[in-house]
């Protein structure tokens, strides 16, 4: 799969010469860089002198709502900002997918067996026809972050799922939490009350 050229998409990025890895975030589909989320994750990873690395998927940049199932353009992406970190000598490379992004990283690596030096943890795991590809987190999985409350799937799913297609990750229940870490519940007012614990259950494991 060819890449498109860094230059060609909008992303965020932050070296650190201090460690040899880096992180990429790929956000959910309505979400983008520049959402708290993505913004709050970034900002976490800069603070321990790590090198991070934020892509929007094309259709965000364009203003667009995506439809559809084909991900080719956002693999492309994908492709395009791994092979900038892999020119830069980062390795490994920690994909960490949002949702959408975590579907998109499963189909790319479904296309990319071989990508070496690859892991990947997952905000919000979305099974199902058409979504996440388990076989293709095969050795690579390595933290999913569910809410209790997911709507697409509970923490024990998830973890039936994984043991049926033989993944052994860890998967970390987010209690009274929605898939993007609401208050399930609605007594914390807080619209994401969850997210930086989410994100803080997250960073303790990778």
């Amino acid at each position: 799969m060819e890449s498109l050229g860094i230059e060609s998409l909008e992303f965020e990025y932050r070296n650190s010469s201090s460690k040899s890895g880096a992180y990429l975030l790929l956000h959910g589909i309505r979400g983008g860089i520049h959402e708290a989320y993505t913004q709050a994750l970034f900002n976490k990873l800069q603070s321990r002198d790590d090198t991070v690395l934020a892509l929007n998927f094309p259709y965000m940049s364009r203003g667009e709502e995506r439809s559809g199932m084909n991900t080719n353009e956002e693999m492309y992406a994908l492709q395009t900002a791994y092979d900038f970190l892999k020119s830069a000598g980062k390795t490994p490379i920690h994909i960490i997918g949002k949702s959408f992004g975590g579907i998109v990283t499963s189909h790319w690596l479904s296309q990319n067996r071989d990508a070496e030096d690859v892991d990947v943890s997952i905000m919000g795991y979305v099974p199902g026809e058409g979504n996440i590809l388990p076989d293709a987190l095969r050795g690579k999985l390595r933290v999913v972050v569910q809410g209790e409350h997911d709507r697409y799937a509970s923490p024990a799913q998830i973890r039936v799922e994984l043991t049926a297609h033989e993944i052994e990750a860890d998967v970390i229940e987010i209690a009274n939490a929605d898939h993007s870490y609401r208050d399930n519940g609605g007594n914390n007012q807080q619209e994401y009350a969850y997210q930086d614990r989410a994100i803080d259950e997250l960073l303790k494991r990778i």
